[in-house]
């Protein structure tokens, strides 16, 4: 035998693993720059993150989920984010710039890259997950949420982790699988509220395309992975219930997310599809977070009933500003309340704008590769879905970059697979094998 053997699928395997571990290391050391550089002097705004380290603070002492500083029960976010933060915060404390707490969200970014090239590797090859992975260490709107202590860094890996889990539903359904699907909805849902809906999404649609299954078995794995996430969130959910006097399962942040966004400073004006702080406020305060909510709530969808010709025109400012296609630069400029630098966020719409058309140019090859793709449709389908109903901000949007990330990565494979072919020489046949009938 002359020549080298190709190498074994172990082998390859192996070189896939040491390349995704080099990678997230690179991401990891892209987002700790980014944290020691520039977001922990990032400290003049009050947003979600003072909820979250403020929170994290209370856990570590032994308070419970408190409303920072306030006191009193709260649920305003759910709990994981602030979950998460609990180590570092007992370890650490919290100091200026909170540098423990970011440092945190830059490890979980960094296990979110790779996570994000196997599911690359899980959806079209060994090769598009490499291709994944170094776009999740590189792409702005991904490393931007690793310095912020908020939920996107979270949202961003369990969404990951989720699309990985209906890929293997999809390939082997069965009770496993089901059951690690419904962990991940649930523990979506318990980082973001809205995320909540990948049960509906995703879950119950893998179950119903899945090959292989009877009626039967399919309803009973939908009924279990659809459980499962409720036993998940049911610690949670339960508190929330015996805590507050308005039933309230996941969250109270629904009312001044919905107040906000409908009132008159978003319905008209510069703000036009985005959310005033000034709006989510005016209502009668009450010391039970449900009660606020609920009032919120009234008032918000008061407000829409008497405003219904204007709000075509307002959701389609809010999905427009969700995926940059209306006053992006404004709302970048917006976002510099929450902790994201604006140059770093014209540096996400512009790569947003080099990404976008390559996803789209990957949905159809994996189409013509009939593979599967609608699992990678589903967060945007969902972030869409949250920008009509509520706002359109670009944080809103951090589940569907993972899904962006992955189709721009088929695309860029299948560009370097086209161009490679085309540039490979072309061999002349052996006279010696030519049929001599033919000459």
């Amino acid at each position: 035998m002359t020549g080298e053997e190709p190498p074994t699928r172990e082998a390859g395997s192996r070189r896939f693993v040491a390349g995704l571990v080099g990678i997230s290391v690179f991401g990891l050391i892209l987002r700790v720059v980014y944290v020691l550089t520039v977001t922990r002097y990032d400290n003049s705004h009050f947003y979600d993150a003072f909820y979250y380290v403020g929170q994290a603070g209370d856990l570590a002492t032994g308070h419970g989920f408190q409303t920072p500083v306030v006191g009193g029960a709260s649920a305003l976010h759910p709990p994981l984010t602030a979950l998460v933060e609990v180590p570092a915060t007992w370890l650490f404390g919290i100091h200026g710039g909170t540098v423990p707490q970011r440092m945190t969200m830059a490890v979980l970014g960094a296990v979110a890259v790779g996570v994000i090239g196997w599911l690359g590797k899980v959806v079209a090859g060994h090769r598009v997950g490499i291709v994944a992975a170094v776009l999740a260490a590189l792409y702005p709107n991904l490393w931007i949420p690793s310095g912020i202590v908020m939920s996107e860094t979270l949202a961003i890996l369990l969404t990951a982790l989720i699309l990985i889990g209906t890929y293997r539903f999809l390939r082997s359904p069965g009770w496993v699988n089901a059951t690690l699907l419904g962990v991940g909805c649930g523990l979506a849902a318990l980082t973001r509220s809205e995320l909540s809906f990948f049960a509906l999404l995703i879950l119950v649609p893998a179950v119903v395309v899945a090959r292989t299954l009877s009626g039967r078995a399919r309803v009973a794995l939908a009924v279990l992975g659809i459980v499962v996430a409720g036993v998940v969130v049911s610690p949670w959910v339960v508190r929330n219930l015996v805590t507050f006097q308005k039933p309230t399962t996941l969250s109270t942040g629904d009312g001044g997310l919905l107040l906000g966004a409908n009132c008159d400073a978003t319905y008209h004006g510069a703000e036009l599809g985005y959310w005033s702080l000034g709006c989510s406020t005016a209502v009668t305060p009450s010391n039970d977070p449900s009660v606020l909510s609920a009032r919120q709530d009234h008032a918000a969808f008061s407000y829409m009933r008497h405003h219904l010709s204007r709000l075509p025109v307002v959701v389609a400012a809010r999905v427009g500003r969700i995926w940059d296609l209306y006053e992006p630069f404004q709302t970048a400029r917006f976002d510099q309340g929450e902790g994201r630098p604006v140059e770093a966020s014209w540096a996400g719409i512009g790569a947003f704008y080099l990404l976008a058309p390559l996803a789209i140019a990957g949905f159809i090859v994996l189409g013509r590769q009939r593979k599967t793709r609608w699992p990678l449709v589903m967060p945007v389908v969902l972030v869409t879905l949250l920008a009509a109903g509520a706002y359109g901000i670009i944080r809103f949007r951090a589940p569907a970059e993972v899904s962006l990330v992955v189709l721009a990565a088929v695309a860029l494979d299948a560009g370097w697979r086209h161009w490679t072919s085309r540039r490979a020489p072309r061999s002349e046949p052996d006279p010696a094998t030519l049929d001599p009938a033919v000459h």
